[in-house]
């Protein structure tokens, strides 16, 4: 259930939009924060556990965000632009040869 009031998204464009946030559950944590970091502890725990590559799993994760809402999907791939994840990119590709 959402609230009534505003709360202001800064996005990757730096401008400011309001959107309506989701009202406060336990103790002042949202509803989305508490997805999150249940989406967080469980990619986490089968980043642990290794049964399956972590790009795989990180791409689920990925997915999951935008599937569930807490990652707007317009600017779920803006990371990819960063000059860090190129060049992590890039040493992941050196090790490899």
């Amino acid at each position: 259930m959402l609230c009534s009031h505003l709360e202001w998204n800064c996005c990757a464009r730096s401008r400011l939009e309001p959107r309506e946030s989701a009202c406060e559950g336990v103790d002042g944590v949202t509803t989305d924060q508490m997805l999150l970091f249940g989406l967080f502890g469980l990619f986490f725990a089968l980043l642990l556990w290794g049964r399956w590559r972590y790009d795989l799993v990180a791409f689920c994760a990925l997915l999951a965000g935008v599937i569930s809402g807490a990652v707007p999907s317009e600017g779920a791939f803006d990371g990819f632009g960063h000059p860090a994840t190129i060049i992590v990119a890039l040493v992941l590709v050196c090790h490899a040869v």
